[in-house]
């Protein structure tokens, strides 16, 4: 009672009220986030695991044996898309070309986890 009548004759008042609002809402959300970090909730939506190889993370490593087939879009690549060879699907782009779907393609590189293609026979 008495800080709050020495408050209100303060000319600070509304930035005092400001300040402890904030250092209250902060110190809530400290106990709050780690109480939180502890719950089954929490490790349902965070992730708590790395993501390694020993666990089964792996990016896709493609062959450079796939340099020289050939395949068939299927989705558009524009340039970016999806192509099929030999019954399987890879990630793939073209050089800056649009190919539609069930185009014929060959594969000229691999860059990265993607496969770079061009028409076939090109056009």
């Amino acid at each position: 009672m008495f800080c709050t009548v020495l408050l209100r004759l303060t000319p600070l008042y509304g930035a005092l009220a400001a300040v402890t609002t904030l250092l209250g809402a902060m110190l809530l959300l400290l106990v709050l986030g780690a109480y939180l970090s502890r719950t089954r909730l929490w490790r349902h939506i965070a992730l708590v695991h790395t993501q390694t190889s020993q666990r089964g993370y792996l990016a896709p490593q493609y062959a450079q044996a796939l340099v020289g087939q050939r395949g068939v879009t299927q989705t558009p690549l524009r340039p970016a898309g999806k192509v099929a060879i030999e019954g399987q699907t890879y990630q793939a782009t073209t050089e800056g070309t649009y190919l539609s779907p069930q185009a014929a393609v060959v594969v000229t590189a691999i860059v990265g986890h993607t496969l770079v293609v061009q028409p076939h026979p090109p056009a």
